[in-house]
């Protein structure tokens, strides 16, 4: 079956990094300041820190009891073009958080036909120690999906927490959350890698994540404690996110049920 994803995504523009006091170009005048301003008006700066403050309803991911956050503090941004329904976006990403010590992180849309680009819609997609927004591909004929990804590791662990995104009726949609771990003793070691490839469907595209597991023997030298090895080799874990009028839903949900195999294994003692 073709693999519309593999030379559509050719197109796409690629991210780049920029102050808040820089032009946008191809908006004489406008600096992305202007552009920060429109979500809360307070915008200052200390060295090389902004810090964006009084932020209205600034939602996370996913549902939260705690309170939401109301500032947020960052170096640089990220700059990124999509597409959405053939219109075109700006998106902005405050990367890693600074100042603080927390994992909040700024993602904005801007429609960027207007003379000014205005505001579509903004969250916290902040997941993880370290943020980023990466790969951009069509998931429809003219509108693309980007993936935010959240990771941190220690010294034998790694966690990386993956979330496809994209724009409808201008607001920012989440198609799901998925954990993909990497785990390292004396014995043995596991990786987990993903990947996301797109195949015809309407009116979007279907999403295909497959991730990679593999199982490895260490070389080295271990003592009685070490746990003993699981059964080694590869396999791949794959699912299909299908549009069901409303939203992506997986078909089999078995990348998902990877992710809860993962997350329970964090939280056993």
């Amino acid at each position: 079956m073709m693999i519309v994803g593999l030379f559509a995504a050719a197109a796409t523009t690629p991210a780049f990094a920029e102050a808040p006091d820089d032009s946008v170009p191809g908006h004489p005048g406008v600096t992305y300041a202007m552009l920060l301003k429109q979500i809360a008006p307070s915008l200052t700066r200390d060295q090389d820190v902004w810090t964006l403050s009084r932020i209205k309803n600034f939602r996370g991911m996913a549902p939260s009891k705690d309170p939401l956050s109301e500032s947020i503090s960052f170096s640089a941004l990220t700059v990124q073009h999509v597409r959405e329904d053939g219109h075109k976006r700006i998106l902005l990403f405050s990367g890693d958080s600074a100042g603080d010590e927390g994992f909040d992180t700024l993602l904005a849309a801007y429609d960027d036909e207007a003379k000014t680009p205005k505001l579509l819609d903004y969250m916290n997609v902040g997941g993880d120690r370290f943020n980023d927004l990466r790969e951009v591909k069509p998931i429809a004929p003219a509108t693309d999906m980007f993936i935010v990804a959240s990771t941190h590791s220690n010294s034998n662990q790694s966690y990386e927490l993956d979330t496809p995104m994209f724009l409808r009726g201008g607001k920012l949609q989440t198609i799901d959350t998925f954990f993909i771990f990497g785990n390292s003793f004396c014995t043995y070691s596991e990786m987990q890698s993903p990947t996301y490839t797109t195949q015809p469907g309407k009116p979007y595209y279907d999403l295909k994540i497959s991730v990679a597991v593999d199982m490895t023997r260490n070389t080295d030298e271990c003592d009685n404690d070490s746990p003993k090895p699981p059964k080694l080799g590869s396999r791949t874990v794959s699912d299909t996110y299908r549009w069901n009028g409303k939203t992506f839903a997986p078909t089999t949900k078995a990348v998902a049920r990877l992710s809860e195999a993962d997350w329970k294994w964090n939280e056993t003692p």
